[in-house]
């Protein structure tokens, strides 16, 4: 990751099938010349099932002085989500429960689901996702990319199906292949655009 040309930190991703599905671990940590700045030091694993839904998403967020950990198991019947947080007096934990949407995916596995099920060039699909609190409908259009490296992509772009649900959007380039690689990605946030480029991907522990 780079700010303004300057090395800014790294974020990396695994995939692991089982028997009952697929599980993703990615994570995010600063340069060490932040670290008197903001550090950060964030850690996410998603398992979700094959056929549809995740069934657990688990966050660890170390960002300057925020720092929470949460484990949200999605039902059924419903979204149990354990949170602990830090504050000025010390660690806080809490339960909250919400309700539960059949098929929902995390924010990490909704992006898997997008590579198994990308929706054809000129048409749109819509996902559910739940964000922590509810459940979103995101839709996703697909669009011919360009070619990154010589490899043709598919331009994914997803936003809030439902206006005032989620103002920004995720630009995705996936490889026009069976394994449908996320090459590039464009981020909007409050504090602008944030673009992700693949650097380095390996199947087995071998370069793929």
């Amino acid at each position: 990751m780079s700010w303004l040309g300057i090395d800014a930190g790294t974020a990396w991703s695994t995939l692991r099938g089982g028997a009952e599905g697929w599980v993703v671990e990615t994570g995010a940590r600063n340069a060490g010349w932040l670290d008197h700045l903001y550090p950060i030091d964030d850690w996410m694993r998603s398992s979700f099932g094959a056929s549809g839904g995740s069934r657990r998403y688990e966050t660890r967020f170390r960002e300057g002085r925020f720092h929470q950990d949460q484990d949200m198991r999605l039902g059924p019947p419903e979204v149990l989500v354990a949170r602990s947080q830090r504050f000025d007096e010390g660690w806080r934990s809490w339960e909250s429960r919400y309700r539960w949407v059949e098929g929902a995916e995390d924010p990490i596995s909704a992006v898997y689901r997008l590579r198994v099920d990308a929706p054809e060039v000129g048409t749109t699909v819509d996902l559910p996702v739940f964000n922590g609190k509810r459940t979103l409908t995101l839709a996703a259009t697909a669009a011919p990319g360009p070619e990154v490296d010589g490899v043709p992509t598919r331009e994914l772009t997803v936003r809030s199906a439902s206006e005032g649900d989620y103002a920004g959007s995720v630009r995705l380039l996936l490889t026009e292949d069976a394994w449908r690689v996320p090459v590039r990605a464009w981020v909007g946030t409050r504090a602008g655009t944030v673009a992700v480029a693949l650097t380095h991907r390996s199947v087995d522990g071998s370069p793929g």
